[in-house]
């Protein structure tokens, strides 16, 4: 479904808390591969949108990438936004020691503390709208895919990261294992993302996913890591700590499906998305989407 029980200041909470530092490397990845994507397609935006920029994570290389370009970044969490304005300012300073007696000009950047539905940007303004890894955190996305489509200009291009359905499956497998009443993220298929684009009324959707699998050699590691990617901000999650039976059948269940290498398997599913806003304005066609697998 579309819809699901997230609490917004929860997601909030757990940025606060988490710099993603410990899935630095994750992030960095996906966001290698969501900008080859890019590579061959015939665009020289003004404006870029960073949406979900949380610390400016992708500002170099979309900078790299646009060197001409205009970037805003988007967050709804402020100390997010906090801290991609350090980052920023940081990489102005170096940019101007190195490039002052070149005459090149300052690149123009702009941060917007908001929610990605909401953005209080004006009607096509937006080129290109970028999202790494940030999707998957509000609990509409019908709602962010019909406020991508109003500020996007006619031609303009979203290209988007999320992950996917058997995400992290083996410790949701675990808590039903340990028997613990809590709620957890359930994360769109790639199809149901398809197909809410196509309701939004973008064209020329290109749609595709991969399977990442990372392996452990104990439980607490694993949780480490999963933690450090997000944690959970579901309304009915578990409040609390854990009790040491409870945390005792997760590692037990985790430590059962051990592959023939001894090692705890943990399934990152990510899906890709494409897709433009067409020339032609008619959000009642159907426009054909381009699954690859």
């Amino acid at each position: 479904m579309n819809i699901c029980n997230i609490n917004k200041k929860h997601v909030i909470l757990q940025f606060e808390r988490r710099n993603l530092s410990n899935s630095k490397f994750l992030y960095e990845e996906i966001a290698n591969r969501l900008a080859m994507r890019l590579k061959y397609v015939k665009i020289n935006p003004k404006y870029i949108l960073d949406v979900g920029c949380n610390a400016a994570n992708n500002f170099s290389l979309l900078n790299t990438m646009f060197s001409k370009s205009s970037y805003i970044g988007l967050d709804f969490c402020k100390k997010s936004i906090e801290r991609a304005h350090k980052i920023i300012n940081n990489i102005d300073k170096r940019y101007f020691i190195f490039n002052f007696f070149k005459n090149i000009p300052k690149i123009q950047h702009k941060l917007i503390l908001s929610d990605m539905a909401s953005t209080n940007i004006e009607n096509e303004y937006i080129d290109l709208i970028w999202s790494n890894m940030a999707l998957h955190w509000h609990d509409n996305i019908q709602e962010v895919f019909e406020e991508w489509y109003r500020i996007l200009k006619t031609e303009g291009i979203i290209n988007f990261s999320c992950f996917g359905t058997n995400t992290i499956k083996e410790l949701h497998k675990a808590i039903k294992e340990a028997n613990i009443k809590t709620s957890y993220m359930i994360f769109n298929d790639i199809h149901t993302i398809g197909d809410t684009l196509n309701k939004s009324g973008f064209a020329n959707i290109v749609m595709s996913q991969e399977t990442l699998t990372f392996t452990y050699e104990n439980p607490e590691r694993l949780l480490k890591d999963v933690q450090g990617i997000g944690g959970n901000p579901m309304y009915n999650r578990h409040n609390g700590l854990l009790g040491k039976e409870k945390l005792r059948l997760i590692y037990e269940s985790l430590n059962n499906q051990k592959n023939q290498s001894n090692l705890i398997p943990l399934t990152i599913n990510i899906i890709y998305g494409y897709a433009c806003k067409s020339k032609t304005i008619n959000n009642s066609v159907t426009h054909k989407i381009n699954f690859i697998s």
